[in-house]
């Protein structure tokens, strides 16, 4: 017996896709972009009505990884938006948070 995995062959690894981790999250998020980024990201968690509950600028320099905490948000489904702050590229992901 092993353990079962998911992996998204179609997505995991090429440039504009993003991978959350874990999922579901309780209080702290890592994302792994698949290309390495440069320059100010605007990450938001968006609520199924459209809400956004979590918003901040991340630097990137040269990395495709990134952590933060996610504190005090409420359990449910989100969306994970990442925006380069010039306005030419966004990567988006589903994830749930739990408590």
């Amino acid at each position: 017996y092993s353990v079962v995995r998911f992996v998204d062959i179609a997505r995991e690894g090429k440039p504009g896709s993003v991978i959350v981790y874990p999922n579901p999250v309780r209080g702290q998020v890592s994302v792994q972009f698949g290309k390495t980024l440069n320059g100010n990201y605007k990450v938001e968690l968006i609520n199924l009505t459209g809400q956004v509950v979590y918003q901040r600028i991340h630097r990137m320099n040269n990395t495709n990884s990134l952590l933060f905490d996610i504190p005090g948000t409420p359990a449910g489904i989100y969306y994970l938006r990442a925006r380069n702050t010039q306005g030419n590229e966004t990567f988006t992901s589903k994830l749930t948070v739990q408590h």
